[in-house]
């Protein structure tokens, strides 16, 4: 028989073996006790931990004739043993404080150990063993972190974050693995919520967007639209379908926008189309829309070519209508050649009126002279007038000079009547100095004077006018003759 006792345990025994002096733990303790009843005073008393063993001692008849008692000192392993379950408590003590359900599992996914909160949480983990199995076939590498949804019966389902980590124990090859349990129903929830918000906030940033991109279309009477080459696969925004006059819910295609073309403009609709299927470079056209009603619209449309990561062309675009802007250009451009013209007229008629202005008149005879003088004036030619005195020779050259190409030199009118014959030629192409008697200095002509101008001559038969530039072939006492050019 084996048993842990101390000193006092020994009351149990025959009262000759408690009082026997070969044991010295009794004589040790009577010694220690005999000490304390002499000093009085607080007593502190020193436990220790024996195995006693009593074997029965028979004679060779096998009659017993006594016992055998061993004592084993194991204060030291029942000290250890006394510290390893208050370790274990105080773990158990940490693992249940902590909220989180925590348990230690065996490499076959038996339960060793649990902390409270495992076991009020989950009565059993056969629903995840499906999800702890894939978290622990990675052997000593397992996954992370898993979230599962689990179904705990009378709460409803409860969205919970696994952690799994393999627990090493020097010295013990068994494989054991922790697993942590978190209730992160709240976290998702509120996510959720959060998605929720962003989703509205979303949806109501692209509300306005497309609101306000609506309206700027609307204003500006420009739509958008996309054309997918490959499958001809059109869209277009609510302005398009306005400006086209279609019913918004009709599925758009090629054909259909083709029966809006103006007649004249099918060729440039097969021209801008075809290339554009391979080429994949940005278009830019105008042409003309034929409406139900019969009515013109003028369209400009530009697009890009891009192409996503299969190579697929695609084209986005923008289409304005600009009937109002090509309307009133062209109606600025017939008023502009209205005016054109009318200033053509105008100056027409003030250059007429202005060319005879000085020259009063309506007859048949002055319009047939004046008409004449229009005729000659542009011409280098010498030009005769002859009439009587006060005709009014002098007004038609002035307006022959105005007329012509020479308008912008001078013009110089010569009385050849008050001119002694002697100086006829001295007045008309001027004298150096000391040519004759009183010719003090040099003096210039008229016909110098008169450079790229003209000259008239008059007060007698022999009066005329003539281009400055000309000079006469000789000059008499009676008479002025100039040569032609």
């Amino acid at each position: 028989m084996c048993f842990v006792s101390h000193h006092r345990t020994l009351t149990g025994l025959p009262a000759i073996y408690r009082r026997s002096p070969a044991c010295p733990v009794w004589k040790s303790n009577a010694a220690r006790l005999s000490q304390a009843e002499r000093n009085p005073g607080p007593i502190f008393v020193t436990y220790k931990w024996f195995v006693v063993r009593i074997f029965p001692h028979a004679r060779g008849d096998r009659q017993v004739t006594g016992i055998v008692l061993t004592f084993t000192n194991v204060t030291a392993l029942r000290a250890s043993i006394d510290q390893a379950i208050y370790e274990r408590e105080c773990t158990n003590a940490i693992l249940n404080a902590v909220a989180d359900p925590l348990v230690v599992l065996s490499a076959d996914q038996r339960i060793l150990s649990g902390n409270r909160a495992f076991y009020e949480m989950f009565h059993e983990l056969s629903p995840l063993r499906a999800q702890l199995k894939d978290m622990l076939a990675g052997g000593d590498a397992p996954q992370p972190v898993v979230e599962v949804d689990h179904v705990f019966p009378g709460e409803g389902q409860r969205a919970l974050s696994i952690d799994a980590r393999p627990l090493s124990m020097p010295g013990h090859p068994e494989r054991r693995i922790l697993v942590t349990f978190q209730d992160i129903t709240a976290r998702k929830q509120e996510e959720a919520a959060n998605d929720l918000r962003a989703i509205a906030e979303r949806k109501e940033e692209l509300r306005r967007g497309g609101a306000f991109l609506g309206e700027a279309q609307r204003l500006s009477l420009t739509g958008s639209f996309s054309w997918r080459v490959a499958t001809d696969e059109i869209t277009w925004s609510d302005q398009l379908y306005r400006i086209f006059e279609f019913d918004p819910h009709m599925p758009m295609t090629l054909e259909l926008i083709g029966t809006r073309f103006h007649p004249e403009d099918v060729p440039l609709r097969h021209e801008m189309i075809e290339p554009a299927r391979g080429a994949g470079t940005d278009l830019e056209y105008e042409h003309r829309v034929q409406m139900p009603d019969q009515s013109i619209k003028y369209v400009h449309l530009v697009a890009h070519g891009t192409r996503d990561e299969d190579g697929r062309l695609e084209y986005i675009g923008a289409v304005q209508d600009v009937t109002a802007p090509r309307l009133a250009y062209e109606e600025i451009k017939a008023l502009k050649d209205q005016l054109y013209k009318e200033n053509i007229a105008l100056g027409e008629e003030i250059n007429q009126a202005s060319m005879f202005e000085e020259i009063v008149g309506s007859s048949e005879a002055l319009q047939r002279v004046l008409l004449e003088v229009a005729k000659v004036a542009p011409t280098d030619s010498t030009v005769l007038i002859l009439g009587e005195t006060g005709t009014g020779k002098e007004l038609v050259a002035r307006a022959i000079h105005k007329r012509s190409k020479r308008s912008g030199g001078a013009f110089i009118s010569v009385n050849c009547a008050a001119v002694p014959v002697s100086l006829i030629a001295s007045e008309l192409f001027g004298h150096e100095r000391g040519a004759f008697t009183g010719a003090l200095q040099r003096r210039a002509g008229h016909f110098e004077a008169a450079d790229r101008g003209a000259v008239f001559s008059g007060r007698n038969r022999r009066t005329l006018t003539r281009d400055a530039g000309c000079s006469p072939a000789g000059a008499s006492r009676a008479r002025v003759r100039t040569g032609r050019e």
